[in-house]
Order: C-alpha cells, then structure tokens, then sequence
C-alpha cells in the first residue's frame, strides 16, 4: 500500500531552503556593497580631480586670452604716440604722461583706480582707418589722448574725451618703464620708473608689464601667489595669475 508524502516534512525541506537562499541573499549583498564602496569612492574622487584639472585648464586659458588681449592693445595704441600728420596744421605734443594711481588725481569716472600700479596717457593725431583706445575712429587734423590704467575692479580701463570703458578683465596690476635716449641715437639707454623720469621728450620706448589673474578662484585656499613672476609680488590668494610683458619702441619721435 503507497504511503502519502510526509507533508511537515516537505514543508521543513523547503524552508530550511527558503532560509539558505535568504541568508546567502544577504551576505552576497555585503560582500557587494563592501567591494563597491572603494569603487564608487575612487570614481568619485576621479570625477573631482577631472573637474579641478578642467577648471585649472579653463582659468589658464582665461588668463592667457585677457593677457595677450590686453598687451596687444596697449602696444597697438602706443605704437601711435606723438603720430602727427604732416599735412595738417595740428601739432601733437610730444610729451608722455606717465604717473602712478597713488600719486594723481587722475579722474575716472565711474571707476576707482587701484593704487599703487601705473597710469600712461599719450597722444597721436587722427588718419585713415585710425581709431583710439575705445574703437573710435580718428580723422586728421583730430587730436585724441588715450589714458590707461586699472581699476579697484580687476579691469584695464581706457579713457579718451568720453568716459572710460573697460578693456580687459583681470588686470590686477600694471608697471611702466621708460626707456630713455640719452645720447640721440634713438635708442635706450636705460629704463626708469615714471617718478625717475625728467625729460619726457628722451622717452623712446616704453616697456609695459601687466599681473593678470583669473578673476574666478581656482586654488582651494589662498597660498599662492604669482608663480614663475620676476615682476610682481602679490599676496597669497586662490586665483591663478600670470605676468605679461612687452617693450614698445616709438616710431614717431
């Protein structure tokens, strides 16, 4: 006679099963969650050091663009000092203005000159396709002056006859050197600072220095300073900054 299948017996078969698969469930779960901890953390730290390096990339492009920007206007104006056409009657003065932000009373409206760094104004008469610091343009028998210098803000500003506009963004410091002639050969002889210069008419070339930084921070705390500067000294702060240099010789003396 066939016996019927012990049902408990069943019933304690499949929950002893029942019970491996659940403990086996969820030490598999630690063993993952152990493993994936050190993975997630490194992807993590992966993803924020490609964000720090695309930043610190970003800021040194900045810094480059406004550096040789702002270089190559203060050269492209000041290749036209003392220009005077000769078929006008105007006569430009030869003088350079030269001071420092701390030392003038220069008015800028709408800004406020930061001290301590360099102010120049020079003047050029107008001609075909000429145009001044702020894109203007010049026609003969027209005297302009354009006058550089920076603002508290970070920025090399330029004025003319009409209120200053902003050239550049940060600009956070700018040094001038007069080279002066002193035996009329055209040609330097040294280069002073603008308090050390007695003849502006000897002034035959002009060497131009400009700290820019990257106007966003880049550094997390504030430990640097300028990197690889021979001119500028700032304090420690957490932008990138660069110094940029060009010497002018003046064509029209």
């Amino acid at each position: 006679m066939m016996q019927k299948p012990n049902s408990a017996g069943k019933n304690h078969i499949f929950g002893t099963a029942v019970s491996r698969m659940r403990g086996t469930t969820l030490l598999s779960l630690l063993i993952s969650t152990a493993v994936s901890i050190p993975i997630v953390g490194g992807v993590l730290i992966f993803y924020v050091n490609t964000l720090e390096s695309a930043a610190y990339m970003n800021a040194v492009s900045r810094v480059q663009e406004n550096g040789r920007f702002a270089v190559d206007h203060i050269a492209r104006t000041l290749r036209m000092t003392r220009y005077d056409d000769p078929y006008t009657p105007l006569v430009v003065p030869t003088e350079i203005s030269g001071t420092s932000s701390s030392a003038t009373s220069l008015s800028m409206t709408g800004f406020t000159l930061k001290t301590d760094t360099d102010v120049i104004s020079i003047s050029h008469e107008g001609a075909p396709q000429v145009r001044d610091c702020q894109g203007m343009a010049v026609t003969s028998g027209n005297l302009v002056t354009n006058t550089y210098a920076v603002s508290a803000d970070d920025e090399l500003i330029c004025r003319t006859a009409v209120d200053p506009v902003v050239i550049a963004e940060g600009v956070e410091d700018m040094q001038i050197l007069y080279g002066i002639d002193s035996d009329a050969d055209s040609v330097a002889d040294r280069y002073m600072l603008v308090g050390n210069v007695v003849d502006w008419s000897q002034v035959v070339s002009i060497r131009v220095s400009l700290l820019i930084n990257s106007v966003e921070a880049v550094y997390a705390t504030s430990i640097h300073g300028c990197e690889s500067c021979s001119t500028f000294n700032p304090l420690a702060s957490n932008l990138l900054r660069a110094e940029f240099h060009t010497t002018i010789r003046l064509r029209n003396l």
